[in-house]
Order: structure tokens, then sequence, then C-alpha cells
């Protein structure tokens, strides 16, 4: 059911329910099927760790909290969302269905909807759940290779499908946490394939490319090739671990050291390079005091007092940056597909901007490596257009497709949908397809 304002317009909301901070974002739907941001509630999470509930009635709160927050913004009451699913219990399956064409004109969208059932037809444990489905290519008679068969001629339709699955009861209490502040869930989505529909484009898709969504406590990634999607998955290590490994390097105190984690990427500089006519002593001194990291800022009866700044940067951060990407790696190569991803790798998330994060990344990973900005963002907030939000973001636009997709009953509203740009109808018709 679609949503709508005190004027009219339909209004989408999606929550990024994180292990760090919960954010809830409220848009409207305009005419020329875009969405305008209007409403925004950030609160610090309570109650969930490893991006699960952990404790209902805090989680219940932090909800509460975030989505009244952007209420009250946009001045508009939501009651059904958009929310993010990740963390350890996110499976994967490829799966082919095959169906005869009923039609001799030509592939119908009922064919093509026999053919994803088909494919889904699969036995999954009882514990798990489909999230998404979305075919990775097509198959007609012969010819393979086919991202879109409608209306295409021929007897025999095969279908590629991808699916994401989930914990049940993971999102049972989801589910319960959102009924107890008098909401509904309109779809539960894969954080990692929310946040990639914003950051990367379809040169990107069609050249191979992974997108890597680094959260506080798990790392979430999605790998698209040809054009569609090839795999997903979560690694159970995010950017909380590094302020660990910080705490147990300084013994500040682990608040002490998110803070040291934060400030160093926040003060990032360029290397240190001798300067023109400066002696090799000189530069060796400057270096050395340049590298100089004070501890008492954070605790002044810290001990010791100083440590090397590079030490900290290279051997503490980035071995735990080195492990995220490793298991990456590790899971690109199992699928053969490492070295197929020509346009490199995509960083969103929290821990997407850490300090030396893209060069680890790079390293490990062996591809080029770009910082993920979600594009086409249009509403009253302007701080969004940064890799924090892209899993948010990413909701609204899935949302958004979602809802232009929706049987419209109001002719004034249908005569809209009819005007909006030929590729916006075609992304809706096929995010239909793909829901569960």
């Amino acid at each position: 059911m679609i949503q709508k304002s005190a004027t009219g317009k339909e209004m989408i909301a999606a929550v990024d329910l994180g292990s760090s901070h919960t954010v809830t974002l409220i848009a409207s739907r305009e005419a020329d099927g875009n969405f305008k941001i209007v409403g925004i509630g950030d609160v610090p999470s309570v109650g969930i760790r490893r991006a699960n509930i952990v404790n209902l009635e805090q989680a219940t709160q932090t909800l509460e909290r975030s989505v009244a927050m952007a209420e009250q913004m946009c001045g508009n009451n939501v009651d059904k969302v958009y929310v993010n699913v990740s963390g350890a219990h996110i499976g994967y399956r490829n799966s082919n269905g095959v169906v005869v064409v009923a039609s001799d004109d030509g592939i119908e969208e009922s064919d093509i909807d026999r053919a994803i059932e088909s494919a889904r037809a699969i036995n999954l444990p009882a514990d798990q759940e489909v999230l998404t489905v979305t075919p990775r290519t097509y198959k007609v008679d012969d010819q393979e290779g086919i991202l879109d068969p409608l209306g295409m001629v021929g007897q025999r339709l095969e279908v590629e499908i991808h699916m994401i699955t989930a914990s049940s009861a993971v999102l049972r209490n989801l589910e319960k946490a959102l009924a107890t502040i008098g909401l509904e869930k309109e779809s539960f989505v894969f954080g990692g394939y929310a946040a990639s529909e914003v950051v990367i484009d379809d040169n990107e898709k069609n050249a191979g490319v992974i997108c890597i969504d680094i959260g506080a406590d798990t790392t979430s990634y999605c790998v698209y090739l040809d054009g569609a999607i090839q795999l997903s998955g979560v690694v159970p290590i995010g950017s909380r671990y590094v302020s660990q490994d910080i705490n147990a390097y300084t013994r500040v105190g682990l608040d002490k050291a998110e803070r040291i984690k934060l400030d160093l990427s926040k003060d990032a500089s360029e290397p240190i390079k001798q300067r023109e006519g400066e002696t090799r002593e000189e530069f060796r001194r400057r270096y050395k005091a340049a590298d100089i990291f004070d501890l008492t800022k954070y605790d002044p009866g810290v001990k010791p007092a100083t440590v090397s700044k590079a030490m900290l940067v290279r051997t503490v951060i980035g071995a735990r940056h080195r492990e995220i990407f490793s298991l990456i790696a590790d899971d690109l190569k199992k699928n053969k597909i490492a070295d197929k991803l020509g346009a490199g790798a995509v960083l969103v998330g929290g821990g997407a901007k850490a300090i030396g994060v893209g060069e680890v990344a790079m390293q490990t990973l062996g591809m080029q490596v770009r910082l993920g900005v979600p594009r086409g963002i249009d509403g009253v907030i302007r701080h969004l257009d940064d890799p924090i939000y892209a899993t948010v973001i990413g909701l609204l636009r899935y949302a958004n497709h979602e809802q232009a997709a929706a049987p419209i009953s109001d002719p004034a509203a249908s005569a809209k949908q009819s005007n909006l740009p030929s590729f916006i109808n075609e992304v809706a018709r096929k995010f239909k397809k793909w829901m569960p």
C-alpha cells in the first residue's frame, strides 16, 4: 500500500538499523518518478550488535527515536518502512529455472514470472527465507546472455537467478520491534545490495565491480559482472574491531580508541617528503617529530604517553583492514571471479572513510578502489552525499522503484505513472518481478 502525506504526495520511508547508528529517511515521490528526501532521524544504536537485535527493548527504543525524529522534521507520520538487513546470517544461492513459452507471438511477463518461480523452487533450510530474487541472465532456446527476454520469440525460456536469504528468526525479531511502535515492514532488503544501487553505475556493473559496505560490526558486499549480480556475502568483522585493536595497542579505553580512529581519519595528510634543499638529517628529524602521536590528549595518565603514528596506522589499523579484505578476496577466488572485476571495488559505510583503508583494499584485492558517494540525492538535507548513508539512500531507491511498479487505481496518479521516463518504467517493471 502506498503511503500519502497530508498534501496527497506519496511517501516512502527507509530504516538502516545499524550496529553503530540507526538512520531513518522519509521521502516524497515526485511527479517525475524520483524521490525527494524530506526527513531524517540519525541516532546512536542501542541493543544492536553484529547488525542483529540483541536487546529487543533497547532496539525498539532506538527505532522509535530515529523514526520519530524523521517524522518530526517532515511533519508527516509513516506506518510502513523498508528496512536494511545484514549480518552473518545472510546467505546467497544461484539457481536456474526453465519453462516452455506459452505464446508463439513472443515471451510475455507471465513467462518470465513462471521461469523465476521455477528457479526459486529449491529447498532452503527451515530457518532461512528469501529476501531478494534478482535475475542474472536469461536464455531463449540456444541464445545465451540475454538480459531482458520480454517480447523475444522462442519456445524455451531459461533464467538464472541470484537469491539473497536471511534468518527467519532475525526477521521476526525485526518485525516485532517495528510492531511495538506501530510500524509494519514494507520490505526487508539486504544492506549490501541496497548500497550498491546508489554508488555504482551500469558501466561498472557490465565491466565487473564489487561494492563493499564496511559497517561497525560487519562488512557486506555485492559483486556485479556483465550487468547482473553474481555474488553477495557478509564478513563478520567491521570498523568497531579497528577501535578494539587501537585500544589493545594504546590502553586508553574503547571510547577513546574510537576517537583516535576518527581523529586519525579526519586528519589524514599527504606522506611527508624530503623538501628541496633539506638535508637527510633534517628530513629525518622532521619525519620523526611528525610521527609522534600524543596519547595524553585522550588520557593524561596513559603510559606510554606517545606512540608511532605510522605504526598505529600501518600495523594496527592496517592489519584489521587486511583481514577484512583478505576474507573477501578468498571468496572472490573461490568463485573464480577475482580477476574479472575490471571496474574494481567501491567502498561505502562508516568504515570506508578510515585512514589507509583504500590503500589496503587496493593491495589486498589487487584492483583499483574508490570511495562510493550516493548519487541522485534531492531534498532538504544536504549532508547525505556521504558513504555512511549509502545503504539507507539505497533503500529509498529500492522503495521508489518498487512503489513505481505498484498498481495505481487513481486516474490522476495513473496519468503521472504513464509520464515517467521510460527507464524508470523499465526498472520498476524489473523490481516488481524480483520481489520475493
